[in-house]
């Protein structure tokens, strides 16, 4: 066994995640009926709502969540 099967390295197939577990990486994932959907870390991987328990694909990083300006900047000197 080599390092890259200890560390549960999977060459030329992504890794697919299962209805139910934990999202350890935020991004764009597609399950197996081509549903598209973004989930953040600490999310579970929702089931298909007509197909039921379904496998997830990691397809991208996610563009990432920006919070609303609070009116405050880095030029903003307080006064």
């Amino acid at each position: 066994m080599n390092d890259d099967d200890k560390r549960g390295v999977r060459r030329g197939r992504p890794h697919r995640f299962r209805t139910g577990e934990w999202v350890q990486c935020g991004g764009v994932y597609s399950d197996d009926w081509g549903e598209n959907m973004m989930l953040l870390q600490g999310d579970l991987f929702p089931g298909n709502p007509q197909m039921g328990h379904t496998s997830w694909t990691l397809q991208g990083p996610s563009m990432g969540i920006r919070q609303p300006n609070s009116g405050w900047n880095r030029y903003d000197a307080g006064f």
